[in-house]
């Protein structure tokens, strides 16, 4: 029973009698307490054995729980959570059933929850290259690209570093000072090799090709979404977007509205009454735009590291 399973919907506990787990489509469940307690244990940490041991309910009910929930977005498993994988072949990162360069599956990598990896940029490449240096003896170059997928366990906050297909670091940051961090090789020091997977406009530009008929089908999948979440709400919900990329959203949104523009949207440029409207219009509610491009904003805001951007933030209603 190596399977780690994960709760994805929502338990409740409302008494000590009475128990509920409610699925993404707002569907609820009246569960037993057996079923709550297992169901409580999903972590994607913890495999079945685990869960049997820890609840003292036989490993037989443990997995009776796990299938009478598994796959109508209630539970899920580790090994489906994860989405990213690795083509060998074309030395490249994927999400989707194959690679979109070569039609080959390849290799999943195997994150702990969230499971929600993403690409080092120049701080956290600096750190992590000093950190396989001074503690492994392993030297690769400085723009070397690494996913990293943080998360917490036992209220310790971890980084679990990926590099060509395998997780090859992982580092525990135990209490607020670096003496008592923990750093863990994944790998036999030899697999760690140079492989010039760097990350540049070459290598950005695959990412995107052996994945886009993924991502345009998550596109749509996500609209939908967003419009089914948005029916739950008797007020317009406020929207608010954090980080560079969510501002390319809104700058790529205002690019391919189909609609005539008379200031064309330019990045770069501030935005005009026309685009506001337009936007607020578009999410039919109020919305939050971040990092804007330093060169439109005042001296003295923060620029973001990748400096073209400070951390400045404008409610559009």
């Amino acid at each position: 029973m190596n399977i780690k399973p994960i709760l994805t919907g929502k338990l409740n506990k409302v008494d000590n009698r009475f128990y509920t787990l409610m699925g993404h489509t707002g569907d609820i469940e009246n569960l037993s307490f057996a079923e709550y307690s297992v169901l409580k244990k999903m972590d994607g940490f913890r495999t079945m054995q685990d869960i049997s041991d820890e609840t003292n309910i036989p490993i037989d009910n443990v997995d009776k729980i796990y299938r009478s929930f598994n796959g109508n977005k209630k539970v899920s498993n580790l090994h489906n959570w994860n989405k990213i994988k690795w083509c060998k072949r074309c030395q490249v990162h994927f999400a989707g059933e194959r690679c979109e360069l070569c039609n080959e599956k390849g290799k999943k990598i195997m994150f702990s929850p969230p499971c929600d990896p993403f690409i080092a940029f120049s701080k956290e490449r600096k750190f992590i290259l000093n950190v396989l240096q001074d503690k492994f003896n392993v030297l690769l170059p400085e723009n070397t690209l690494f996913l990293v997928n943080n998360g917490v366990y036992n209220n310790i906050f971890f980084w679990e570093v990926e590099y060509c297909g395998e997780i090859v670091l992982k580092m525990e940051f135990i209490g607020a000072k670096q003496d008592t961090w923990k750093y863990t090789l994944m790998v036999k020091k030899e697999m760690i090799r140079n492989e010039d997977y760097l990350f540049n406009q070459e290598t950005k530009a695959l990412l995107c090709r052996a994945s886009r008929n993924h991502m345009e089908k998550i596109t749509k999948k996500s609209v939908a979404i967003i419009a089914e979440t948005s029916t739950f709400f008797v007020d317009k919900p406020l929207l608010y977007f954090s980080a560079g990329k969510e501002s390319m959203v809104i700058y790529n949104l205002l690019k391919k509205a189909n609609i005539s523009w008379e200031f064309p949207p330019e990045y770069g440029s501030d935005i005009a009454k026309e685009h506001e409207r337009y936007i607020t219009e578009y999410f039919e509610g109020p919305v939050f735009i971040t990092n804007w491009p330093k060169d439109i904003k005042a001296w003295y805001m923060k620029v973001n590291e990748d400096g073209k951007t400070v951390a400045a933030v404008d409610l559009e209603i």
